[in-house]
């Protein structure tokens, strides 16, 4: 990775740099329109890069990570900021998040991660000059959370200094639409609200129900006898969560939403789909599982 951000962060250039973390539903349903860009301005000069710092313990792996890039399928060089480094002299602390770069002087994210050289780079002017290990970046332009990707894809243009003619074709004629539903949290860090299950009562939003085969952890909760089960109120037409098997093999989850019904296996530490439904409606999502599985989050579309 070192070599090839060498040979391509010359002189002169735009970097985009893409704040993700690969088991975030966000990150991964915004990640499908940065690819876009990237595919579109890479031959103009344009350079993406993923920023990769972990929202959960396991994403600290890198074996995780790369993983879930060949899942993905995703081919743009990534720094995996285990210690969320770079991410602190960007100022960002929530993700995703892009951020374009202008860069006059030799390689500067290796630095960031490796530390490696000591050239004095002539600092850029502008309010938007940061200094980084002792050089000068502008950052010109940042976005943080979903969205706003017509206006990065303008920005891009004007930056990379592309005339548009009649045949040339924007990727975002307008701003591309999705659903704004929050996540669910498990675990005691983020606040997750773990309430008994009790046979006459109104789930609400946000609020994980579960019976008494459950713990709560810091970064999620954990099934401990058979058929543990747990209750949610879930929205949107595609629920997913953030599982694992905590052994070293796949556990079993019996997923019910109304009257439908299926079963799906956990393995890896990951963003799961648990059901796609056809209206986005209020409903409640009921999980039966084997020993041993973790949940972090859900998460809905």
């Amino acid at each position: 990775m070192v070599e090839f951000l060498q040979k391509k962060l010359g002189h002169e250039k735009l970097i985009l740099l893409k704040i993700f973390s690969y088991s975030c539903m966000n990150c991964l349903r915004s990640f499908a329109f940065i690819r876009k860009i990237n595919d579109k301005y890479r031959k103009y000069g344009l350079i993406t890069v993923i920023v990769h710092p972990p929202e959960w313990k396991f994403e600290k792996k890198k074996s995780n990570v790369l993983c879930a890039l060949k899942k993905y399928n995703i081919r743009i060089p990534i720094i995996i900021d285990r210690n969320k480094k770079v991410i602190e002299k960007l100022g960002i602390d929530f993700w995703p998040a892009q951020i374009l770069l202008k860069t006059n002087f030799p390689p500067l994210i290796e630095r960031w991660k490796f530390r490696c050289g000591k050239t004095k780079a002539k600092p850029m002017k502008g309010k938007n000059a940061k200094p980084i290990n002792g050089t000068f970046v502008k950052i010109a332009y940042k976005h943080i959370g979903e969205g706003n990707y017509k206006e990065l894809e303008n920005k891009i243009i004007k930056l990379l200094k592309i005339n548009p003619d009649k045949v040339f074709k924007k990727v975002f004629r307008k701003e591309p639409s999705y659903s704004k539903f929050p996540s669910v949290y498990c675990g005691k860090r983020k606040n997750g609200k773990i309430k008994l299950l009790g046979q006459k009562i109104k789930l609400k939003f946000n609020v994980i129900y579960t019976d008494k085969n459950w713990i709560q952890r810091q970064e999620y909760i954990k099934s401990v006898a058979d058929k543990a089960s747990l209750e949610i109120a879930s929205k949107g037409r595609i629920i997913n969560f953030v599982a694992e098997s905590l052994l070293q093999k796949k556990i079993k989850v019996d997923v019910k939403v109304n009257n439908y019904i299926k079963t799906i296996m956990v393995g890896k530490p990951r963003l799961y789909t648990l059901i796609e439904l056809k209206s986005s409606k209020l409903n409640k999502l009921r999980l039966i599982s084997d020993p041993n599985l973790a949940i972090y989050s859900f998460s809905f579309q």
